[in-house]
C-alpha cells in the first residue's frame, strides 16, 4: 500500500513536469508555498520543530528520488525519438550552452522544484524559528541526536550490551520516518521498466497494439521450428548463454550497488562517531554560552523586575469589590456573570 502511494506520487509529478503547458508544473511549485502559511503562525516547540524537519528530509529525498527516475526516463525517450521531437514547453534550456542541449534542456524542471523546494524549507524554518524565539544552533542537536541512534542504536539497548558491529541505521531510519522497503520496492519496478528500455536497439520503431500481437503470433512458429532443426543442444546453449549474461550484469549491478551503500555507510559512521565524541565539550560550550548571555542581560533584568515592582505598588490599583457570600448575596446581585 505504501509503494502504491509512493508509485502515484511519482505518476503525478511525471505528468506535471511532462505536461505540454507551465500550468500543472506551476500548480505543483505554488503549492508547496502554502507549507509557509500553514506553519509560520504557530507555536512550535522544539520537539515539534525536530518532527518537520525529519519530514522535511525524508519528503526531499523522495523527491530527488523521483525527479532522478523522470529525468532517467525521459533521456531514455528523447535518445530513441531523435531532436526532432517536441517537447513540452517546461523543457526550456537553462544555458544556451552548444553542447550537451538535450541534458540542459532536460534539467530545466527539475532545477525549477528542487529550487523552489530549497526555497520553501529555508523561508519556512527561518520563520519559525524567529517568531518562536528558537535558536538555529539546535539543528546541531538535531543531528547530534541521529548520530547518537546512528552509535548506540535504540535507547533500550543502552543498558544492555553494545554491538559494534550491528548496523543501526534502522534506528535512524524509524526516527525520521523514512520508508526503506516501499522506496525499494518502486526502485525495483521502475528499472524493470527502464532497463528493458536502455537496451532496445536503436533503430526500432514504436508499434501498435495490433501490430505487436501480430509479431508475436508471427514469431512463435519459427521459434520453435527453430528449436526442433537446430537441435534441443543447440537451443538450450542458446538460452543459457542469455541467462548467464543477464546474471552477470545483474550480480556486477548488485555488487557495485552493495559497495556503494556499505562506503556511504563507513562515511556516514565515522561522521557520527567524530559528532558524538564531541557532544559535551559542545553541550559546555553551549551552556557557558547561555550563562554569558544571561551576565550580559543580567542588568536589563534587575532593572525591569524594579521597574514592575515600582507600578506595581497596592495603593495605585483599584479596590476589588467584596466578594459575595450567603450573608451579602440578595436577588439581583450578579455572581454568576458578575464581571471582576
Amino acid at each position: 500500500l505504501h509503494t502504491a502511494v509512493l508509485f502515484f506520487q511519482m505518476i503525478t509529478l511525471n505528468v506535471a513536469i511532462n505536461f505540454y503547458s507551465n500550468a500543472l508544473l506551476s500548480l505543483l511549485i505554488s503549492n508547496q508555498f502554502v507549507e509557509i502559511k500553514q506553519s509560520v503562525f504557530k507555536r512550535f516547540e522544539k520537539e515539534n520543530l525536530f518532527q518537520l524537519t525529519c519530514s522535511d528530509i525524508v519528503e526531499r529525498f523522495q523527491q530527488t528520488a523521483f525527479l532522478f527516475v523522470i529525468t532517467l526516463r525521459n533521456i531514455i525517450e528523447i535518445s530513441e525519438s531523435g531532436p526532432s521531437s517536441i517537447l513540452p514547453s517546461t523543457f526550456v534550456p537553462l544555458f544556451k550552452l552548444p553542447a550537451s542541449t538535450s541534458l540542459n534542456t532536460l534539467m530545466t524542471p527539475v532545477v525549477m522544484v528542487i529550487t523552489s523546494e530549497l526555497l520553501v524549507d529555508w523561508l519556512k524554518h527561518a520563520f519559525i524559528t524567529k517568531f518562536n524565539q528558537i535558536r538555529p544552533s539546535i539543528y546541531g542537536k538535531y543531528i547530534d541526536i541521529l548520530c547518537k541512534d546512528l552509535v548506540i542504536g535504540s535507547p533500550g539497548r543502552m543498558t544492555g550490551k553494545h554491538h559494534a558491529f550491528v548496523d543501526q541505521s534502522p534506528v535512524v531510519s524509524r526516527r525520521i520516518g523514512f520508508p526503506v522497503l516501499p522506496l525499494a520496492c518502486l526502485y525495483i519496478r521502475m528499472m524493470q521498466q527502464i532497463l528493458p528500455m536502455m537496451f532496445m536497439s536503436q533503430s526500432q520503431t514504436p508499434l501498435n497494439t495490433a501490430s505487436v500481437m501480430a509479431q508475436a503470433l508471427l514469431d512463435y512458429l519459427p521459434k520453435h521450428l527453430q528449436m526442433f532443426s537446430l537441435g534441443w543442444l543447440e537451443h538450450g546453449l542458446d538460452r543459457l548463454f542469455r541467462c548467464m549474461i543477464w546474471t552477470l550484469f545483474v550480480s556486477i549491478l548488485a555488487i557495485t550497488l552493495l559497495a556503494l551503500k556499505v562506503l556511504v555507510g563507513m562515511n556516514l559512521l565515522g561522521f557520527a562517531y567524530k559528532r558524538y565524541s564531541s557532544m559535551e565539550e559542545r553541550d559546555k560550550a553551549e551552556m557557558k554560552k547561555d550563562e554569558e548571555m544571561k551576565e550580559m542581560s543580567k542588568d536589563e533584568t534587575n532593572y525591569n523586575r524594579a521597574l514592575h515592582t515600582y507600578l506595581g505598588q497596592p495603593e495605585d490599583h483599584i479596590p476589588r469589590p467584596a466578594k459575595y457570600t450567603l450573608e451579602t448575596v440578595d436577588r439581583f446581585s450578579m455572581v454568576k456573570s458578575r464581571i471582576p
